[in-house]
């Protein structure tokens, strides 16, 4: 059981042809600009699965496969907020993914990961990515 002060995050590492797909946050998000897996904040009585397929619907237009769990860890921001990170190995059920959300995407190469400006917490996930797909 998480203390009431973490927030429950899931991540996407979803990849096709060997590319990992990334997304651009808007001007008018937290930490505009920077780079992130989609995802997003796990409602009460949702499972970390069912937020994914959710998020990815909402985020990207289209129904998604989650493969495998990859890596779950705990990351806390310099302003305080701590977050618990779900992510999985998903794989988009449509080629035609949609910009619902995000200001830009990218399917980059596992060793290019590196050279986005991503969000911090999601760094984590880069090692693990490079490791296991």
């Amino acid at each position: 059981m998480l203390m009431a002060d973490v927030l429950e995050v899931t991540a996407a590492v979803i990849e096709r042809g060997g590319r990992i797909l990334i997304a651009k946050r808007p001007k008018h998000k937290v930490y505009p600009g920077k780079w992130e897996f989609p995802g997003g904040k796990i409602e009460k009585g949702e499972t970390p699965e069912n937020c994914l397929k959710r998020e990815i619907r909402e985020e990207l237009g289209t129904e998604s496969l989650i493969e495998r769990p990859l890596l779950v860890w705990d990351y806390q921001y310099p302003d305080g907020k701590k977050y618990r990170f779900y992510s999985f190995v998903c794989r988009p059920l449509e080629d035609n993914l949609q910009m619902l959300v995000h200001e830009e995407l990218a399917w980059v190469s596992p060793d290019d990961l590196k050279n986005f400006d991503l969000l911090d917490a999601d760094r984590v996930l880069v090692e693990e990515i490079k490791k296991s797909l």
